[in-house]
């Protein structure tokens, strides 16, 4: 069953990852191909997400990661203004603003996964997050 739900997870992200990433990438562009490969097969393990919670579940959590990496891109834009120039009382707030923005679609999340699924998923889907950004550390540091 696990193999069954992995194979599809698997299939899932690479027709996923195939019309979202940009046409003009080489090994950047297959590296984040098999790490998402990665994601789906350990999210899908951690959540013990069954092949119909998976249905449920993966488009939710793509537009989540969606609108999040939005959020994280514009954050790391201002904090490289910020580090290069004095910063303002203007960058201030918009670092505020965007940290709300963050807060606001983990909570819109969190809402809908718990919708779909159960409370107890919703907020596994965080620490699995979390815990596979851990694990590529380690792999990226080394380590297994």
């Amino acid at each position: 069953m696990k193999k069954i739900v992995t194979i599809l997870a698997l299939l899932f992200v690479l027709t996923t990852a195939s019309n979202a990433q940009n046409r003009g990438g080489g090994g950047g562009q297959r590296m984040s191909e098999e790490i998402q490969s990665m994601k789906i097969a350990f999210m899908t393990d951690f959540l013990k997400l069954t092949p119909t919670e998976s249905e449920k579940f993966w488009p939710l959590y793509n537009r989540y990661w969606g609108e999040r990496m939005k959020i994280v891109h514009d954050k790391r834009v201002l904090y490289k203004k910020i580090e290069e120039n004095v910063a303002t009382e203007a960058e201030i707030e918009s670092l505020i603003k965007l940290n709300d923005a963050e807060i606001r679609i983990i909570a819109k999340y969190a809402e809908e996964v718990s919708k779909a699924l159960s409370a107890d998923k919703a907020a596994k889907m965080f620490v699995a997050d979390e815990k596979f950004k851990s694990t590529l550390l380690k792999r990226a540091q080394g380590g297994k």
